[in-house]
């Protein structure tokens, strides 16, 4: 079976995140809406050939914690598994 996991990677509260920062200013400024904080990150859309749902959590957490992320700085959480159709 395959499996789509969505992985979204953050950075760490109490992190500089400059990003975050300009956008959110950007939004005050602009008036489009009342931000207080917007905290920037990457999502990462992972296909898995494993044979159930769970063997898909458990290999997305491994490739959040060992390869999209940095432990130091950065959170990850594994947000959606869906099962997809075989190519």
């Amino acid at each position: 079976m395959r499996y789509q996991a969505k992985i979204d990677v953050y950075l760490k509260d109490g992190v500089s995140d400059p990003e975050g920062s300009t956008i959110a200013e950007a939004a005050r400024s602009l008036e489009i809406a009342p931000v207080i904080r917007i905290r920037s990150g990457k999502s990462f859309l992972v296909t898995f050939d494993l044979a159930s749902e769970s063997e898909t959590l458990n290999a997305a957490h491994k490739i959040g914690i060992e390869l999209l992320s940095n432990p130091v700085i950065q959170d990850f959480e594994v947000s959606e598994i869906t099962e997809i159709a075989s190519e």
